[in-house]
């Protein structure tokens, strides 16, 4: 997984609930990215507004309190991001020169941008619904959100990394595995005497 997340190119990866995929990469993969400076701009697309905002609260707390964190790269306290009245936002936050922002897919998202910056990095972490996703027009509704709105709001460079867990056989996630050559984890068998390969 590491490896999949660290190609600079477009992804898409599925593993089963309890793999510990959004951990790995809503937390780890993206400290990693913002201490090193790899991106300037990373936006979590989760699937609903409560999911988004508490993904945030881990990545804020390592930056406060991670005393190794602190010591090796400095202050890393976030700033929390304006809005238009001068308010505190919720949902984003700068440190280190990066903007890390968390947006809901549910929401009727038309692009991002900050200082004139387009996304670097887009992560998708299990943005489809388990009822929505049962329902044709509302799949192709969601296809089209992903495909003319959130993946071309990228920046010239930028990339995407889409996870999850596949719900129906046309879902999201499941096409983009296929176009994009990605991988399939499965669990190990109950009684944990060998572990089921990637199917690719």
């Amino acid at each position: 997984i590491y490896k999949f997340l660290l190609e600079n190119e477009n992804g898409a990866l599925a593993a089963p609930r309890g793999h510990g995929k959004s951990s790995l990469t809503g937390i780890i993969f993206l400290i990693f990215n913002v201490v090193n400076k790899r991106e300037q701009y990373i936006v979590y697309v989760s699937q609903n507004h409560s999911k988004t905002v508490q993904f945030l609260d881990p990545i804020r707390n390592e930056f406060k309190e991670n005393t190794l964190l602190r010591f090796v790269y400095g202050n890393l306290a976030p700033r929390a991001a304006k809005d238009d009245t001068g308010k505190d936002r919720e949902d984003c936050f700068d440190t280190k020169g990066c903007r890390i922002e968390a947006v809901s897919f549910e929401k009727n998202l038309r692009g991002f941008k900050w200082k004139n910056i387009r996304p670097t990095l887009i992560i998708l972490d299990d943005i489809e619904d388990d009822m929505r996703v049962l329902n044709p027009e509302l799949r192709v509704k969601d296809e089209n959100k992903l495909n003319k709105i959130i993946i071309p709001s990228l920046d010239i460079n930028g990339h995407y990394k889409f996870i999850g867990t596949i719900l129906h056989h046309d879902s999201l996630l499941y096409k983009k595995i296929k176009q994009l050559n990605g991988k399939i984890y499965r669990a190990c068998d109950p009684d944990f005497k060998h572990i089921l390969w990637p199917d690719r």
